[in-house]
């Protein structure tokens, strides 16, 4: 199909929908965990009306991704690789320097860990030089129509 009937579901807009964004409780290892399965269930409840779903999410949760490989009618995941002191500088929220100050817990890549993902369908590497964005976008375009 040449115009795929596609939402885009963010894990931080789905926080404000869910109401989870409003305590610094919001964001401990738990929370994350009920947030990220309520973003899954939610994307599976789009794909069973045949809707492509691109879902933008920090998943620290290996075994969730694990799981929607089995689940999902055709699962695609990319990997966006981006060293922590980059993913620091890019903080437009100003989640890391709270971090690094004492301010707020629960912040993935300081006092919660982060586990690569490990079986990523493609992984982009946004280190240094950085990637401009329309050509990441064209790297998953491409490499997604080349699939067989």
């Amino acid at each position: 199909n040449s115009n795929p009937k596609t939402v885009l579901v963010d894990g931080d807009e789905m926080r404000q929908v869910f109401r989870t964004d409003q305590a610094h409780v919001d964001y401990n290892a738990a929370a994350r965990r009920t947030n990220a399965e309520r973003i899954v269930r939610t994307c599976q409840w789009l794909d069973k009306q045949e809707l492509h779903v691109i879902c933008s999410i920090l998943c620290i949760f290996p075994d969730i991704l694990q799981n929607n490989r089995n689940n999902y009618s055709d699962y695609f995941e990319i990997f966006l690789d981006a060293p922590l002191d980059q993913v620091e500088n890019d903080d437009t929220k100003g989640i890391y320097s709270a971090g690094r100050s004492g301010r707020i817990k629960n912040v993935v890549g300081l006092d919660l860990p982060f586990p690569r993902p490990n079986n990523s369908d493609l992984m982009i590497d946004n280190s240094n030089p950085r990637s401009n964005p329309e050509d990441i976008a064209q790297l998953i375009i491409k490499t997604i129509e080349s699939r067989p």
